[in-house]
């Protein structure tokens, strides 16, 4: 790291405003911290996984994670971060296509805890299968019969 991340990480935890000790962070610097700790910077560099990265959180977020991440990695150099950024801003985010009325009116659901449970497994698998999902798969990844 460029930065020594144990200083940098002490000095924002324990970040000063107005000579007022900031008990909560502020969102964004608290969302940079969070990611910085999970995400690693292949993924970043990897269009389909930053596709995944910014659906589940923001292209904004996801912009200030890249630009982050030049300060504290030298695998990030200004040029990639450039075409990163510039992939993140002309991005269309796939939307989900299954909705809960679907569910409803196709396989019987009724508006409950176990159809919310359905759409969050649903998507999740699209997700993971690169925002693809065959509503011939539903039967099988919901285990219905």
């Amino acid at each position: 790291n460029l930065i020594d991340s144990e200083n940098f990480f002490s000095a924002i935890l324990n970040l000063k405003i107005d000579g007022k000790e900031e008990k909560v962070l502020p969102r964004d610097i608290s969302f940079l911290l969070n990611k910085y700790k999970k995400i690693k910077i292949k993924e970043l560099l990897d269009e389909q996984k930053l596709v995944k990265l910014a659906y589940l959180n923001s292209v904004a977020q996801i912009i200030d994670l890249l630009i982050f991440f030049i300060f504290i990695s030298e695998e990030l150099d200004i040029n990639t971060l450039e075409k990163r950024i510039s992939f993140l801003e002309k991005l269309r985010l796939p939307v989900f296509p299954i909705t809960a009325n679907y569910l409803i009116l196709k396989y019987n659901f009724s508006e409950s805890k176990e159809l919310g449970l359905a759409l969050k497994k649903l998507e999740q698998s699209w997700i993971d299968n690169d925002f693809i999902l065959d509503k011939k798969d539903i039967k099988t990844i919901l285990k219905l019969s």
